[in-house]
Order: C-alpha cells, then structure tokens, then sequence
C-alpha cells in the first residue's frame, strides 16, 4: 500500500491577534490556537497548517492578505531568514510593551 502525502490546509483571511512566544504570534480559528511566525497583530493573512494537533495548530504565512498598520520595515536585510531579529518588523516601544508582558506572565 502506497503513503499519500497530506494535503496541507489552507486558512483564508485569518486576524492574527496578539503576540506569543519565540518570535510567533496567535490567531483563534473556532478557539483552536494557531502559532504563526513573521506575522504581527493586525496582519490579515492566509496561513498554511504546518502541524496539527488536538489543542493547536502551527503554520506559515501562504499570502500576506493585509499588513497591519503598526508593521514596519525592518532594519536588518536579513530579516525573515537568519532568525536573530524577529521582532524588527513591529516599532521599538511595542517590542517593549510585549517583552514586558511577557516577563510578568512568566
């Protein structure tokens, strides 16, 4: 019997809607949790479902639908591919604001 490979899901027109850990932020599909890297507060995208369990989802960016208008051009050209920067497409006093947040939930 031959192995198919999984056909990967596409979500359309997902808010993403706040911050999380390791560089990621969270969109709620029906409450699921989806973990996005490269994606800030506000972005509307489409994602692609790279890992699906029972109680969250991970997945990449498949089409940037609307870029939030707190995005920023980031400093760095290597934005997105060496992983050291994450957060330099959001302003510096909001990368503030959401390592704090992180701190006191920790």
């Amino acid at each position: 019997m031959s192995r198919h490979k999984k056909e990967r899901k596409i979500l359309e027109n997902i808010t993403v809607e706040t911050f999380a850990a390791e560089g990621r932020s969270l969109a709620r599909i029906d409450g699921k949790a989806i973990f996005v890297p490269h994606t800030i507060p506000g972005d509307i995208v489409d994602i692609l479902v790279t890992k699906n369990k029972s109680s969250y989802m991970e997945g990449t960016v498949y089409r940037m639908i609307q870029a939030s208008p707190d995005r920023i051009t980031p400093l760095c050209s290597h934005y997105g591919e060496c992983g050291g920067c994450k957060w330099q497409s959001v302003p510096y006093e909001m990368q503030l604001r959401f390592k704090h947040r992180q701190v006191i939930d920790s």
